[in-house]
């Protein structure tokens, strides 16, 4: 399977892949006061249906900072952190990766 492998300054923060519809890195700057902002890197992984998101461990940026992320093949991937799962009438609910092996 084609998975992501992390790298954050060179060092390795996890493997993301599993047999998702989309599996998503994001790279994100929120303005929180002016002239002050924060970063967010985040990989998930989504199936819509039944809606499932699977995170993996948010990486902790700042500027200066390189992120690298590499495309290979691969035949597993680091277990997500958290997933969302949905439940009857569209309410969500949370639970740990261990539950998540049908889709990994």
């Amino acid at each position: 399977m084609i998975t992501f492998d992390v790298f954050v300054n060179g060092e390795k923060r996890f493997t993301a892949g599993g047999d998702f519809q989309a599996l998503v890195t994001s790279l994100t700057r929120v303005r929180t006061a002016p002239g002050e902002y924060a970063l967010i890197f985040n990989t998930s992984g989504i199936e819509p249906e039944p809606f499932s998101m699977a995170h993996w461990p948010d990486c902790d940026v700042r500027v200066g900072d390189q992120i690298e992320i590499r495309i290979i093949e691969a035949q597993f991937a680091d277990p997500p952190a958290r997933i969302e799962n949905q439940q009857e009438e569209g309410e969500g609910s949370e639970s740990s990766a261990g539950g998540f092996g049908s889709i990994l």
